[in-house]
C-alpha cells in the first residue's frame, strides 16, 4: 500500500469507462432505408440514393449527410426488424403527385369560339 500512495495512481474503478465509435459508410436505398447489422433504419425521403455515413454510439445509431444528423434510431436487437419513423415520409406522396402530374399533365389548346359561329 505504501508503494501506490508514493506512485499516486488511481483505482481502476475511479476511471470512467470509455465510449466507443463506429463509422461507416451506407447508401440509402429508394424506399428511403439504410441496412445495419441484419435491420432497416428509416431516413427523411429526401435523401433516398445518397450516400450517408452512419455512427453507432453508445446503442444509438445517427445517420450523418453532408456533416449533419438527419435521423436517429436506437440500435435494434436481432435481425431483420425495421426501425421506421413517421417523419421521414412525411411530403413525399404530394411530392410523386406533383412530379407524376408534370410529367402526365396533357395541355389542352384553347380557341376562340366565334371560330365556329360560321360553319354549319
Amino acid at each position: 500500500m505504501e508503494r501506490l500512495k508514493k506512485e499516486s495512481l488511481n483505482p481502476v474503478s475511479a476511471v470512467p469507462a470509455y465510449m466507443t465509435r463506429k463509422e461507416e459508410i451506407r447508401k440509402v436505398s429508394r424506399d428511403c432505408y439504410i441496412s445495419y447489422k441484419g435491420n432497416r433504419y428509416s431516413v427523411p425521403w429526401k435523401y433516398s440514393g445518397r450516400e450517408c455515413r452512419i455512427v453507432e454510439e453508445s446503442s444509438i445509431l445517427k445517420i450523418e449527410i453532408d456533416s449533419s444528423i438527419v435521423a436517429e434510431h436506437g440500435i435494434l436487437t436481432g435481425t431483420g426488424r425495421t426501425s421506421r419513423k413517421k417523419e421521414h415520409f412525411e411530403g413525399l406522396l404530394k411530392a410523386i403527385r406533383e412530379e407524376n402530374s408534370a410529367i402526365y399533365e396533357q395541355k389542352v389548346e384553347e380557341r376562340n369560339l366565334k371560330t365556329y359561329d360560321g360553319v354549319i
